[in-house]
């Protein structure tokens, strides 16, 4: 039977509808993330083990996979609590946001449509981000500006739900509705313990870690492919990956603690925050603007700080924000775009743990393909500076340069030797399931 609460919201749903088929004239609301409302009498619901993992591992499967590339991101874990408010959402069979009671101040992500795993559901949401402008922390949708595949999206919301970097704790559901007309389609709800912000975390600056900002209220936090782990607070354990302390904090250690002591004015886990009545320039004369962010710039390059900026000043050859950039290796890099399954336009993101275990095999073979290139000696290949990088449709970017002793072998004959022995080259690919897309 269909309650008389579910009712009232199909009435409200048919008006809402009513009102945006008014402003919209001829505007398809068929979305593959599905924005209609939608009630039926409840079907099939509850979470086995292995559902429970799959959307566990493809929550932080996306998360260590986003781009720009983030620092601090918390790996997820399992709420049973979170689980039981996305189990009763689902159960209602009312696909509409939960917000006030129980549900309050938390993030919540629905799909409702005919994909029943969550790897599916929430690659889907993920795409979103390719109409989030990360850099200006706004979604393109409505603006006119995206022009790609993805002009279907009407929110980035469910994107920056799953990529908020400092939330820890998630729980899912999903059930079987059938509808009104018969129609039987599968509502997967996920809540998580706080709501999405914007920018939903901080970009990975040249040559940072991405663990550098871990850090949990004095508890040391372990590092895990890239991502921050709470440790239980009855046996902390030191990160392997010292955290940088901003605003001239100072890292303290204490046993298996450690913490950031922060100067006067500042506070927060790494000295993040400015305590509001401190006076804007009261800091600047002990601290300048490059100590106070921790700016790092690489290769040699002096950081000048004025009050309210840092540059760093780049050696001859070298350029770029942080002076990450060596110009002559730069011009003689072949770039490799590396792609696995497609999910519509993308590819389903490739891990760099892909690419670590490749690595070794592709060069070896790379170097047999330029064995020819080099009148004297064997040719060197490697991984050039600032790579493998996650790009915005997938693919993992890679860039490979070589040297006959010190001279550079040009990109034209890298991209010369490569096409050459192709089949060879990759190999070492083909055995991970995935292969070079395209060149760059």
């Amino acid at each position: 039977m269909i309650k008389k609460q579910q009712l009232i919201a199909v009435a409200k749903a048919l008006a809402r509808l009513e009102s945006m088929q008014s402003r919209t004239s001829g505007m398809s609301l068929a979305l593959p993330i599905l924005l209609l409302l939608s009630v039926a009498e409840p079907g099939s619901c509850g979470m086995t083990d292995a559902l429970r993992r799959e959307a566990l591992e493809a929550h932080n499967y996306l998360r260590r996979n986003v781009y720009p590339e983030a620092v601090g991101m918390a790996r997820l874990e399992w709420s049973p609590a979170l689980e039981a408010l996305a189990e009763r959402a689902a159960q209602t069979c009312v696909f509409e946001h939960n917000t006030g009671g129980d549900y309050a101040g938390k993030g919540e992500n629905m799909y409702l449509g005919g994909k029943d795993n969550f790897t599916e559901i929430l690659t889907l949401m993920f795409l979103e981000r390719e109409l989030y402008d990360f850099e200006n922390s706004r979604c393109l949708v409505g603006t006119g500006e995206y022009q790609g595949t993805y002009g279907f999206f009407r929110t980035c919301g469910h994107y920056l739900q799953i990529v908020r970097a400092d939330m820890t704790q998630v729980g899912c559901s999903i059930n079987s509705c059938r509808g009104a007309d018969g129609a039987v389609n599968n509502l997967a709800v996920c809540e998580y313990e706080s709501m999405y912000k914007e920018p939903p975390y901080r970009a990975k600056k040249p040559g940072e870690d991405p663990c550098e900002l871990c850090g949990y209220d004095g508890y040391a936090t372990a590092c895990e492919d890239g991502m921050c782990t709470v440790l239980d607070s009855e046996s902390p354990v030191r990160s392997a990956v010292q955290r940088r302390c901003l605003n001239c904090g100072q890292m303290q250690y204490y046993g298996p603690y450690d913490f950031c002591m922060c100067e006067d004015n500042f506070y927060g886990d790494v000295c993040e925050k400015r305590i509001q009545s401190a006076l804007p320039r009261a800091f600047v004369q002990s601290c300048n603007k490059c100590q106070q962010e921790n700016i790092r710039c690489l290769n040699g390059a002096t950081p000048i700080a004025t009050d309210d900026s840092c540059e760093c000043i780049c050696r001859d050859g070298f350029t770029g924000e942080y002076c990450e950039v060596d110009l002559e290796e730069d011009a003689n890099t072949l770039e490799l775009y590396i792609g696995g399954a497609k999910r519509y336009s993308s590819y389903y993101p490739v891990d760099k743990a892909i690419w670590n275990a490749a690595e070794r095999g592709f060069l070896r073979d790379m170097q047999s393909a330029l064995a020819n290139y080099c009148t004297r000696g064997r040719p060197r290949v490697r991984l050039s500076a600032n790579y493998p990088a996650t790009t915005i449709d997938g693919s993992l970017k890679v860039g490979l340069h070589a040297k006959c002793g010190r001279q550079y072998i040009d990109k034209a004959q890298l991209t010369q030797a490569y096409e050459e022995s192709r089949e060879l080259v990759g190999q070492s690919l083909d055995r991970l399931g995935v292969a070079v897309v395209a060149l760059g």
